[in-house]
């Protein structure tokens, strides 16, 4: 298991999000992040004090990145790319 992860936010400014609050836009919208492998990570209620205080919704989202997508190990990995690298000196 994967102790890396990698976050995305939503807003209202977001298009499957804007407009009036609606559950169930919000939950179509979720849904379809979680397809992508996307899990809630929290959700906030944030007011604005420099912008005439306004309100908004905001979601933190976030999903699991591989250590090493190659699957090759980090040695292996790097030994593989080097390998395949000419040398510096031209040889």
């Amino acid at each position: 298991m994967s102790n890396r992860f990698e976050y995305k936010v939503l807003t209202q400014r977001d298009a499957k999000l804007s407009g009036s609050f609606d559950l169930d836009t919000m939950e179509s919208a979720l849904n379809e992040q979680a397809a992508q492998g996307w899990r809630l990570a929290e959700g906030l209620v944030v007011t604005s004090a420099w912008k005439s205080s306004k309100t908004e919704i905001v979601l933190v989202l976030e999903r699991p990145v591989d250590k090493d997508p190659t699957g090759l190990g980090t040695r292996q990995h790097h030994a593989s790319r080097a390998e395949n690298q000419p040398h510096p000196s031209g040889r």
